[in-house]
């Protein structure tokens, strides 16, 4: 079975930057997020907006 290790490090920077690192199978992964301070929407109306989006499309 694929094994999966995720760490996570939230470093204080002046945009709250977050990283992940993730191996799975022989490969390691850093992942790098954002976020802004001036964001017009939340992260649930976002989600929302997407699977909205994605139902509209057809593609679930």
């Amino acid at each position: 079975m694929d094994e999966e290790k995720v760490e996570t490090t939230n470093e204080k920077k002046p945009q709250q930057e977050s990283i992940f690192h993730m191996e799975k199978d022989r490969t390691s992964y850093v992942i790098s997020l954002h976020f802004s301070q001036n964001a017009a929407e939340t992260l649930e109306d976002k989600m929302k907006r997407l699977i909205r989006q994605d139902v509209k499309d057809g593609k679930v």
